[in-house]
């Protein structure tokens, strides 16, 4: 998606009278090592690498607004180790983009990151930016069914209203997505005081196994 983005850029641009003044650069996305506090075999641990793009207006207007932020993730689980620590994730990448002036007044931001995203069923999600310092986790309860969908949901960054990566993408991303498909199984088994819960829990699992098969 990202050169496309950048090669319609380069073709319309002159013909609006603007110009265009590209970048490029090194970038490290890192994560931390991370001390759970728990016995590892209650929490799972998943590398997310993320591309992603955006335009940022100098003005904002309603064509700029247009413009929206995309962003492409892939999951992976990482290893706990036996001292229940997650070890720290690294991702070196190109960054680039381009400065554009004309009609559209802004800058184009192509890059890649890293972060880490902790599942503790029946606990709120824990999730470490790049460059986000954690040496410890502080775990809070989600209290309910509903509380603990809005975790699962997060977890794969509410891929039912923004795109997520296929299960093609790779081995490791689908059995995440099947993961995440069991999570929603299992909550939906589960008493709740929401009526249409349990179907609608049902519902996502099966978008999820269907977004892994892809």
């Amino acid at each position: 998606m990202k050169r496309p983005i950048l090669l319609v850029f380069a073709i319309f641009l002159p013909l609006l009278g603007g110009c265009i003044f590209p970048y490029v650069g090194p970038s490290i996305a890192y994560t931390p090592s991370v001390k759970l506090d728990v016995p590892r075999e209650e929490v799972r641990a998943f590398r997310v690498d993320i591309a992603s793009s955006r335009f940022i207006p100098f003005r904002h207007d309603e064509i700029t607004a247009m413009l929206s932020k995309s962003i492409a993730e892939r999951l992976s689980e990482v290893p706990i180790s036996y001292e229940d620590e997650v070890p720290g994730q690294m991702k070196a990448s190109v960054q680039y983009g381009v400065v554009v002036v004309g009609l559209f007044n802004g800058v184009r931001r192509d890059h890649d990151s890293v972060a880490l995203r902790l599942y503790r069923p029946g606990y709120d999600l824990v999730e470490i930016g790049s460059w986000e310092g954690a040496n410890r986790v502080e775990w809070k309860p989600a209290v309910d069914v509903s509380a603990q969908e809005k975790v699962i949901d997060r977890l794969f960054s509410d891929c039912f209203r923004y795109s997520q990566a296929k299960g093609s993408g790779s081995p490791a991303h689908r059995e995440a997505l099947l993961f995440g498909a069991s999570e929603y199984e299992r909550l939906s088994k589960l008493p709740s005081s929401i009526v249409w819960q349990p179907e609608a829990l049902e519902k996502k699992a099966k978008a999820m196994r269907d977004l892994a098969a892809q």
